[in-house]
């Protein structure tokens, strides 16, 4: 299993987001350059977010992105249902009914748990506290000679 390049994208704008409010928005276009992403396709994935509550837009001349709430309300998992809809790993998860097997089927309880503690982990990890690493990474490697 691998997750999408949107996904992946995702996040990594949602942490820049997360670092740089302040009073103003985050732009797409300075989305775009920051994370090296077409800023079609950085709007492509800011639809989804906002859609979702994660994110709010502004319009005008100061307008952008900021999040729709505090960074330490947003989760990983939030982020990857909001792009990619809700985390299963196996169809039948979601709906019994597309397997003739679902009812006598024992790996079908083990997909679940995995399923399960993977969401578990995805909800421990914040926008706050990966920013807060982002932010720790950026200064170890700014330094001037």
């Amino acid at each position: 299993m691998k997750f999408s390049t949107k996904i992946r994208f995702a996040l990594r704008i949602m942490v820049q987001i997360a670092g740089e409010t302040g009073e103003r928005p985050v732009f797409s276009r300075r989305i775009a350059a920051t994370q090296e992403i077409s800023e079609p396709y950085v709007d492509q994935i800011l639809l989804p977010l906002r859609t979702h509550g994660l994110l709010t837009s502004v319009r005008g001349r100061s307008g952008g992105y900021r999040l729709a709430r505090p960074a330490k309300e947003i989760t990983l998992l939030d982020v990857v249902e909001a792009v990619e809809g809700e985390v299963q790993l196996v169809d039948c998860l979601g709906n019994p009914k597309n397997c003739k097997r679902s009812p006598r089927c024992v790996t079908r309880e083990t997909w679940q748990m995995i399923t399960e503690n993977m969401k578990r982990d995805m909800r421990s990890v914040n926008l706050a506290d990966l920013s807060a690493r982002q932010a720790s990474v950026q200064e170890s490697t700014d330094f001037v000679i």
